[in-house]
């Protein structure tokens, strides 16, 4: 079963890289890099200034902390004694 499944999904990232798809991005981080990369399209209703401000924003208010904490695993395989 799992090897059926591991086929379809991978057939079909396939076909989408084949059109020129992207892929969602993976974690917050990626979305914003990815904001960061290509903001063109929101030129018209924002500024540079206010897309740099709110992705410096979200990476301080958000990521950075995250990043910083143990995930549950983490935490379970290491002060678990």
């Amino acid at each position: 079963m799992a090897q059926l499944m591991k086929t379809y999904l991978s057939g079909q990232d396939h076909e989408l890289k084949e059109r020129g798809i992207p892929e969602l991005p993976n974690s917050f981080r990626d979305a914003l890099e990815g904001l960061e990369r290509d903001h063109d399209f929101l030129s018209p209703i924002m500024t540079d200034e206010f897309i740099k401000t709110y992705i410096d924003y979200q990476f301080e208010r958000h990521v950075i902390p995250v990043e910083g904490r143990p995930t549950p695993y983490e935490y379970i395989s290491t002060y678990s004694c």
